[in-house]
């Protein structure tokens, strides 16, 4: 589906800037919402300076999203039986990996996610 459907009368910078806003705030899904921006952005005929980004805060709004992702598993890993657990550390590890985040970075270490690991469902 073509973004200039959503773009007509030119208001591809308006819904580009609401985008970024809503990208600033910080979300889950991000990936998507960054992808949906560029295509805004190119069947805009604009560039990230006309919605006063850039290519770095773009990444950085993309690792926001992923550390925010990573929280979120780690979230269901507390309250996940036993036989999701692996699953859930599984998502959540490559999140991290994703984003070069570390444990640390959402709260958690190797021990506290080994103690979940071994609670009793």
């Amino acid at each position: 589906q073509k973004t200039q459907e959503y773009c007509s009368n030119n208001n591809c910078k308006g819904l580009a800037t609401k985008l970024l806003n809503h990208l600033r705030g910080g979300v889950l899904g991000a990936d998507i919402l960054i992808n949906s921006l560029r295509r805004i952005i190119k069947d805009g005929g604009l560039t990230l300076e006309d919605i006063r980004t850039s290519e770095d805060e773009i990444k950085q709004l993309y690792v926001k999203g992923l550390k925010l992702e990573a929280a979120s598993w780690l979230k269901h890993l507390h309250t996940a039986t036993s036989d999701s657990r692996n699953d859930i550390l599984f998502y959540m590890r490559g999140t991290l990996k994703n984003g070069g985040l570390t444990l640390e970075d959402i709260g958690t270490s190797e021990d506290k996610i080994a103690k979940l690991m071994l609670k009793v469902p």
